[in-house]
């Protein structure tokens, strides 16, 4: 063992060899330390790592809600791609931006962030609505920039009430929208056809593509023919009721009822020349009988009838007569049978013994 202390030439103590090598394993260590703090990242001179814990509310406030806002940006994102995918979408500050044949729409979300964030549950049906909302006035736009020449394979008709009517043009404020009555509460409306979306022809967009009803309505007229052309056979289903006939149920957008060569279709397919009373509840549940049938129209009125008192909108109440040359309303009479008579005289009672 050292001893701890000794003695200079000149009578001092002086640490021993054991303190020494105290200090040197002191330095060491104090190396070894600073070594690890430097590979560690952990320098007093750099910023914390967690700043959040130095701030205050508000700003925890402004760095939530931007975290939120991005997060609705990307939800919105995700809704226009699978409901509008003709449409291309990006992120921007405050929203989004959608293009489509040359024309752009700036949506901005900080419009309905409040309420997004006060119905965390519901945040998709709110964007969707407001989505839907926003593009109406620049799907017009866009549809008005290509010119009726390339808009035309996308005219249809759209069968709808009066109600429907009248919400389609609220939707849709701009101008009047192109429709005609067809009977009492039938009205057909000249839409377009583009992204899976149904857009309205306006006053307006035909005074841009400088055409008029005439040639509006024979482009919405060739798209029926050619959807009874394609459909051929598969035009309609027939239902044989056995010792009561046949009716046919469509297979196709009831608006093809409009063109005369819907009847001369299922006159073809039927052997028959009798015209059609017509079931439309909706415009993709359409069923009609034979005119003449109407001992099928007597047992399938009820069951039509129980079918409309079910539903909250229907698209038409009564029945329609599709003839040649016309469509109008139809009013089925049941046919009553007849009452049963009583004999004038009571009858004689013989008794055979």
């Amino acid at each position: 063992m050292y001893p701890p202390w000794s003695k200079s030439k000149s009578g001092r103590l002086r640490p021993g060899r054991y303190f020494i090598r105290i200090a040197a394993m002191q330095r060491i260590l104090c190396s070894l330390i600073l070594i690890c703090t430097a590979l560690l990242g952990c320098h007093p001179e750099k910023n914390d790592s967690h700043t959040e814990v130095f701030k205050t509310p508000d700003q925890l406030a402004t760095d939530r809600n931007k975290q939120l806002l991005q997060s609705h940006q990307e939800l919105a994102i995700s809704v226009l791609k699978f409901a509008r995918p003709d449409l291309q979408t990006q992120i921007t500050e405050t929203g989004i931006v959608a293009r489509a044949d040359g024309v752009e729409k700036q949506i901005d979300l900080l419009q309905i962030e409040n309420e997004l964030i006060h119905n965390a549950n519901h945040e998709r049906p709110i964007i969707r609505r407001y989505l839907d909302t926003q593009l109406r006035p620049f799907d017009q736009q866009r549809l008005q920039t290509l010119g009726f020449d390339k808009v035309r394979p996308m005219v249809r008709y759209e069968l709808v009430n009066r109600g429907q009517l009248e919400q389609m043009q609220k939707d849709y404020p701009r101008a009047p929208i192109c429709s005609a009555e067809i009977v009492p509460n039938l009205f057909r409306a000249t839409v377009i056809q583009s992204g899976g979306t149904e857009i309205p022809v306006d006053r307006t967009m035909l005074q841009t593509w400088h055409i008029g009803d005439a040639e509006l309505d024979a482009a919405a007229g060739a798209a029926l023919k050619q959807i009874i052309a394609q459909a051929g056979p598969n035009l309609f289903e027939t239902i044989n009721y056995p010792t009561f006939g046949d009716c046919g149920a469509l297979k196709v957008d009831g608006s093809v009822m409009l063109a005369p060569e819907f009847l001369a279709a299922v006159q073809q397919q039927w052997k028959t020349t009798d015209n059609l009373v017509v079931f439309m509840p909706s415009p993709h549940s359409v069923q009609f009988v034979a005119s003449h049938n109407q001992k099928l129209l007597g047992l399938l009125n009820p069951q039509w009838q129980k079918v409309v008192g079910s539903l909250a909108d229907p698209l038409y109440k009564l029945l329609l007569l599709r003839s040649a040359d016309s469509i109008s309303a139809y009013v089925f009479t049941p046919v009553s049978k007849p009452a049963v008579t009583q004999p004038a005289t009571k009858p004689e009672i013989f008794i055979v013994n």
